[in-house]
């Protein structure tokens, strides 16, 4: 039984996914005194990126955005830590919701094709060491799984690019839709 938990564990861990989480200050209403909103601003606004780059021969061939940081010194890495920061509806609240559909379905096509792949790799072994019948379909049932599990892996980069795609989006409308939420219409110069 002990050993059930931590593949328990494990799977929890894939399905949940690697992104930090973090909690930002509540912004003050938008008829606060105009100072509070400013330094609510310079504290929230984006004052850097991190992004992941992907090159082939010294060029670049694909960026994503992997996390904001803030002017409150915060690291923002999953766009739903920024609804606090907007109004519902708004441009950065719609990514942050397709960001985290693409990651719960990248997650589930991980297990899946996991799970697959394993079932045709052991459908394999037991054909290779004599444990099922030579004269059975157990070969093409195997390679028909490794070939399905390898599909299934196939859409789990589609997926991924998704929601890298959706939170390259939630992070760059972020500081038009805070200046909106503070009241700001253009957002304020730092």
């Amino acid at each position: 039984m002990g050993n059930a938990r931590w593949v328990v564990v494990l799977l929890a861990g894939v399905c949940i996914g690697c992104v930090p989480r973090v909690r930002l200050p509540e912004p003050p209403p938008r008829d606060a005194p105009i100072a509070e909103r400013n330094q609510a601003y310079l504290d929230l606004a984006p004052v850097g990126r991190v992004d992941l780059v992907m090159t082939k021969n010294g060029g670049e061939i694909a960026r994503w955005v992997q996390h904001l940081e803030l002017g409150n010194g915060l690291r923002v890495a999953h766009p739903a830590d920024l609804l606090p920061a907007v109004l519902p509806g708004s441009p950065t609240a719609q990514q942050a919701a397709r960001f985290s559909d693409h990651r719960t379905r990248h997650s589930i096509s991980v297990l899946v094709a996991s799970s697959i792949v394993a079932v045709g790799l052991g459908v394999l072994t037991g054909y290779l060491f004599g444990r099922v019948d030579r004269a059975s379909v157990a070969p093409y049932v195997g390679f028909g799984m490794l070939f399905v599990g390898g599909l299934s892996y196939a859409w789990t980069i589609v997926e991924s690019a998704l929601s890298n795609n959706a939170r390259g989006a939630a992070f760059g409308s972020f500081p038009r839709d805070l200046a909106e939420r503070l009241g700001f219409s253009p957002p304020p110069l730092p």
